[in-house]
């Protein structure tokens, strides 16, 4: 895989920056708009062009993420792009759900 385009809210950088590590130590290039993006730049052509680019799409998946209106625009251009989609679970279900089950 030559890019891995990480989606997230920015409430997760520190997940992020550890995942990109991780992945970095397994030879892997992830894009991650809040550390590619120029100032000032278009975010939606940018990160429209950085999906096309992509060999794969992962979403971290938390809280944040899933109220973000960027992460599932994101989300909709990869899945249209038929790329293979992968998430990562940034926190637990205890967590998120009590002891609820979210498909409950």
């Amino acid at each position: 895989m030559s890019k891995l385009f990480i989606s997230h809210s920015s409430k997760d950088d520190d997940v992020v920056r550890a995942l990109q590590q991780a992945l970095g130590d397994h030879a892997v290039t992830a894009w991650i708009d809040s550390r590619e993006l120029l100032p000032g730049g278009l975010l939606d052509p940018d990160i429209a062009k950085a999906i096309d680019e992509a060999a794969a799409y992962a979403v971290v998946v938390s809280p944040a993420s899933l109220q973000s209106r960027w992460v599932g625009k994101e989300l909709r251009h990869a899945l249209f792009l038929e790329i293979p989609v992968f998430l990562h679970c940034a926190f637990n279900s205890a967590n998120c759900c009590g002891d609820r089950s979210p498909l409950a």
